[in-house]
């Protein structure tokens, strides 16, 4: 499924404020353990100037956004205020992960595909996959095991290949019409 990416596909990966690299602020370290709700609000305005870089950048004009865990919060609730979203998928995602409500506008995300991915082992994570992807009309995905995020690629190591064909499949011509 991989080979079936189109070649002209732009992948931004960012680490989201307080993870990874990203933890120093004002020349000390912040975690996301530290934030306060402006922080996690802040992730989804972060979301919204990647899309911003890429127009700008490489003249992209339509965009499929993902996230594990938070970072889908983040994603999702991009996603409702910038047309230029064709789709969506959120790994483990949550209801109102820090704030980031996800549940009440979901039905607002009808217009764009989405995919929602948890493992069955992960009652919370699940349980919101299911309830997104019914409100917003998408797609829940649940895979064995319990692992959150990125990591239940160990429970699906098929799971890269589906998110891939998923982001092809929503940016394929035939899906812009």
């Amino acid at each position: 499924m991989l080979e079936a990416m189109p070649t002209d596909i732009t992948i931004l990966s960012f680490d989201m404020r307080g993870h990874g690299e990203s933890i120093v602020r004002d020349g000390r370290t912040v975690g996301w353990r530290a934030f306060a709700s402006a922080d996690w609000q802040h992730t989804v305005d972060d979301v919204g100037r990647a899309i911003d870089y890429l127009k700008r950048e490489v003249g992209a004009d339509r965009f499929v956004l993902g996230g594990a865990s938070i970072g889908s919060s983040a994603a999702l609730l991009t996603a409702l205020d910038r047309p230029e979203v064709a789709g969506v998928f959120a790994l483990s995602p949550g209801r109102a992960y820090r704030g980031l409500d996800t549940i009440s506008r979901a039905a607002d995300l009808r217009e764009r595909r989405t995919l929602f991915v948890a493992a069955e082992g992960e009652a919370p994570a699940k349980e919101a996959a299911e309830e997104l992807a019914r409100l917003a009309g998408g797609s829940a995905s649940i895979v064995g095991g319990n692992a959150h995020g990125v990591r239940m690629v160990g429970a699906a190591p098929d799971l890269p290949a589906r998110l891939a064909a998923f982001v092809a499949d929503t940016l394929s011509p035939e899906a812009a019409q």
